[in-house]
């Protein structure tokens, strides 16, 4: 009897084994994805010390590819000249491809400043010192995107989540 129960413990051990490498496995191609996005906004500001507002061109480009996740956001002046660029690198935490969901955990955080110009965006000094500090705090800054609809033949409605901001990209799939 105890050779019959050493034996099904083992079958028992094998099956289980199997089912974590499974799942591992389908948990890994899930995470992988082949996508960049170029979405372009307008940024309007108010100054906090005279209330003078302040409008901005932003682009930001979102690359998926594999299990990296890298973000550029890049901020110009109304007459095209560079003032920032945020950029943030880390990995694909999740992907679900039938819903267009995607998980990112954000691991690195660089801001550049353009030396021409001392004007920098509040947008982009506020989303680096946010994302600076939940790497700082967590390890990571994640953040979650959804393409909630196709607009045309490359062009999608993106979800940042959980807000409610949308916006509207190129896609390219690779």
């Amino acid at each position: 009897m105890s050779s019959f129960l050493g034996k099904a413990s083992s079958v028992i051990w094998i099956v289980a084994g199997l089912i974590v490498i499974v799942l591992s496995a389908l948990h890994i191609k899930n995470s992988h994805s082949n996508i960049e996005l170029s979405c372009r906004n307008s940024v309007l500001e108010a100054n906090p010390d005279d209330g003078a507002l302040h409008k901005y061109a932003m682009v930001a480009n979102f690359s998926l590819q594999g299990r990296s996740a890298r973000i550029s956001y890049r901020y110009y002046s109304l007459t095209g000249q560079p003032l920032v660029t945020l950029s943030m690198r880390g990995k694909i935490k999740s992907a679900n491809h039938g819903t267009g969901t995607y998980v990112l955990s954000l691991t690195d955080s660089d801001i550049q400043n353009y030396q021409n110009h001392t004007e920098q965006p509040l947008h982009a000094l506020h989303l680096a010192e946010f994302s600076n500090r939940n790497i700082n705090n967590n390890g990571a800054h994640s953040l979650t995107i959804q393409l909630v609809k196709a607009l045309g033949k490359n062009q999608v409605l993106l979800h940042f989540l959980p807000s409610t901001n949308l916006c509207i990209c190129s896609l390219s799939q690779t």
